[in-house]
């Protein structure tokens, strides 16, 4: 499981409601795949009609990503290193 805590700093840059989203990906999707994501995280691009997730105010938001690895991907000694992403953009209007 993967945790990404969320928190907008500067309340008074953003105008109107910011919005954000996450893109996740697995370097070795075929053994290692995410099994919960967030209401506003992808594994591929969304579209433009996607809202995402709009931030709630000054506390902190955590976000949790579970992911699986196969049985059959092998021994550590055997892998080629391969990695999960977490990636976050925001989207909003600033002054």
């Amino acid at each position: 499981m993967v945790s990404v805590n969320v928190s907008l700093v500067d309340q008074n840059a953003a105008q109107g409601s910011p919005q954000f989203e996450f893109l996740v990906y697995s370097s070795a999707s075929g053994y290692v795949s995410f099994t919960s994501i967030p209401i506003c995280a992808h594994t591929s691009a969304p579209s433009y009609e996607d809202k995402g997730c709009q931030f709630s105010g000054a506390q902190v938001e955590t976000f949790r990503f579970s992911f699986a690895v196969a049985p059959t991907y092998g021994d550590a000694t055997a892998r080629w290193p391969d990695s999960i992403s977490v990636v976050m953009w925001m989207n909003c209007c600033f002054a």
